[in-house]
């Protein structure tokens, strides 16, 4: 593939990245550093649509987001588990994933009106203000506070979450309503959105 959208460094130094499916398929690759080769996952290997996302827990699992719901890699067998609504996902068609320092794993869908937070084996919905189109980014900062991007009906949003309330970031606040593709905390615990 000719286009990659995420890269992400494992626990052992090898690097998986996530192509764009418009390019060739589902677009999941793992450069194996040790041994100095790629290894391409499929069907085959447990994944069942585009890859979207991917993230790192603090357990060192690798997840990716898809249309089918979130997969996680079971590196004992080399293939992708599947996790869908029948546990507990608030909808199959999933866009972006991130991973709290906490050790759980935020869920962005696509139309809904809620993410989830999946700790240990466990998916829980979280209830979001208002329904979205899709969440484009999640990132958890370093207080726990959770930034929300993504696009709703009346536009593009921006929300923070702080395990009880969320607050709409707005123009007061330095955010014009632009479409987020990205949410990156620095050092100093500035939020940067790009």
């Amino acid at each position: 593939s000719s286009t990659i959208l995420r890269i992400l460094e494992d626990r052992e130094g090898n690097f998986w990245f996530v192509a764009d499916p418009n390019d060739n398929g589902y677009g999941i690759a793992c450069l194996d550093r040790k041994r100095r080769w790629f290894r391409c996952y499929d069907r085959a290997n447990g994944l069942n649509d585009a890859v979207n996302d991917l993230a790192l827990d603090a357990g060192g699992r690798i997840s990716l987001a898809s249309g089918a719901g979130v997969s996680r890699f079971d590196p004992d067998h080399g293939q992708f588990v599947e996790f869908t609504v029948e546990d507990g996902l608030p909808t199959a068609l999933i866009m972006s994933l991130t991973a709290s320092a906490r050790g759980h794993l935020w869920v962005g869908p696509w139309f809904s009106q809620q993410i989830a937070t999946w700790e240990r084996e466990t998916i829980r919905p979280v209830r979001c203000p208002t329904p979205f189109i899709v969440v484009r980014s999640l990132h958890e900062d370093q207080t726990g506070g959770l930034w929300v991007a993504g696009a709703a009906n009346s536009g593009s949003f921006l929300w923070h979450y702080d395990g009880q309330d969320w607050e709409h970031i707005s123009e007061g606040q330095g955010y014009h309503g632009e479409p987020v593709e990205t949410i990156y905390e620095d050092h100093a615990g500035q939020i940067w959105l790009g």
